[in-house]
């Protein structure tokens, strides 16, 4: 049971931080904002320590960078994704494939066992992370580029859940400390050489059919550095969580629980941009709620 919160709470929190990532990166260049949300992410994790019981081994180490490397990737293509694409359809579709991989692992490489209502509970988390989204694919015009930019970060951060999920489990919070401040180092550097070489790094700026108004800022100002601090709070918050969550349940549940992150992400969106709550994502939200409790029998 102490699972099935933990990655909930996840799933909440990482909806929070990544709406709030994804309003910062229509503003400021994704790099940039990106790196800002490691800043605070590391920091959270670093007070974890004084919580968590944690051990330094060259395994945590390891599988910290891997799930470092491959987060990386994940968030620089999730927060491109939402800043080119509508945010209600890119992220389901990047939770529907971070929810897939993961649970083919753990199912077929590490033989989880799950019954039939544990497998009801992850057909209906994945079918809810959809309907709350409330678009529709052939209604909604989709740059090629943001479908592969969210295929590209769906599947980098089901490669980071596998490699936390496989760190030994008296390393506690290493690992996920490891994968922060490799993020935050890389993406400072990334951010600095984005500010110098805007050309080199086209693909992750903001791409909109409607130009804005006021030309995108190189350096973030002060609202948006904010904004991407507050976001990293919050992530780092998520991850802990889900990183309890693995070491006290199967990845695969964990992982369809966690996935569930576009119900915040929705419900911020309708709060604070006013999006619409169609009847069909009154539904998906219906549906995740039952999946929670068939995932937690």
């Amino acid at each position: 049971m102490l699972a099935i919160l933990a990655a909930f709470g996840s799933a909440l929190c990482f909806g929070a931080s990544d709406f709030i990532g994804g309003i910062a990166s229509r503003r400021a260049p994704v790099v940039a904002v990106t790196a800002l949300t490691y800043i605070t992410a590391t920091v959270a994790y670093a007070v974890s320590f004084l919580i968590v019981p944690s051990q330094w081994s060259i395994a945590s180490l390891g599988y910290g960078l891997g799930a470092g490397l491959t987060a990386i990737f994940g968030m620089v293509g999730f927060y491109a994704a939402l800043a080119s694409g509508p945010i209600a359809l890119m992220s389901p579709l990047i939770a529907l494939i971070q929810t897939l991989l993961p649970v083919l692992y753990g199912v077929i490489v590490l033989r989880e066992q799950l019954q039939l209502h544990h497998w009801a509970g992850i057909a209906l988390a994945m079918l809810a992370a959809w309907m709350i989204s409330g678009a529709r694919l052939a209604a909604t015009r989709i740059p090629a580029r943001s479908v592969l930019l969210a295929i590209m970060a769906g599947s980098m951060f089901a490669t980071s859940l596998i490699f936390l999920d496989s760190s030994p489990a008296e390393s506690g919070m290493t690992p996920g400390f490891v994968e922060m401040v490799l993020g935050m180092l890389l993406l400072g550097l990334l951010a600095i050489g984005a500010s110098r070489h805007r050309r080199v790094f086209a693909l992750t700026s903001r791409v909109d059919p409607q130009p804005p108004t006021t030309p995108t800022a190189p350096v973030p100002d002060l609202r948006v550095t904010v904004t991407a601090l507050g976001a990293g709070l919050i992530m780092g918050t998520a991850s802990i969580l889900v990183l309890l969550a693995l070491r006290t349940g199967p990845l695969a549940l964990v992982t369809a629980i966690s996935a569930l992150y576009p119900l915040s992400t929705v419900a911020l969106a309708a709060v604070v941009l006013r999006e619409s709550v169609r009847p069909g994502q009154a539904v998906g939200i219906v549906l995740a709620v039952s999946a929670c409790v068939l995932l937690s029998l």
